[in-house]
């Protein structure tokens, strides 16, 4: 029997569920947690997880569908400033007009640090 591996799983490795508290309750969080074996590498079934949280199999798998799926659209509507890091609309980040530097997605913020930046260097010259 081949194993099949859960691409959710890589994504929380790299991202973490604690960075979706926002729009997880702390219930769906340690439900996602169990269900992808992301604490003890070990994944729980829909049962030993139902029976912890003294509720049906059905609900937890509601849960957990429920879970990712404002997970999914929450990654689609939003993206980070390359810079900063923070999430923002898609709407609020820019990209520099160099061609150089045209993947690069800025914050307001940060685009303005780096111009300040810019022009004290031109007037030290």
């Amino acid at each position: 029997m081949i194993k099949q591996q859960n691409p959710w799983k890589d994504f929380f490795k790299e991202e973490g569920v604690e960075r979706f508290s926002d729009i997880l309750t702390p219930r769906e969080q340690k439900i996602l947690e169990m269900r992808l074996g992301l604490v003890d590498d070990k994944c729980y079934t829909l049962e030993k997880i139902a029976r912890k949280f003294q509720v049906t199999r059905e609900r937890i798998r509601q849960l957990e569908a429920r879970s990712l799926e404002r997970i999914r659209l929450h990654t689609l509507t939003k993206l980070r400033c390359d810079l900063c890091m923070k999430e923002y609309p898609e709407e609020e980040l820019s990209r520099p007009q160099s061609k150089e530097y045209s993947h690069i997605l800025l914050c307001q913020d940060c685009l303005e640090d780096i111009m300040m930046g810019v022009k004290k260097l031109k007037t030290n010259i």
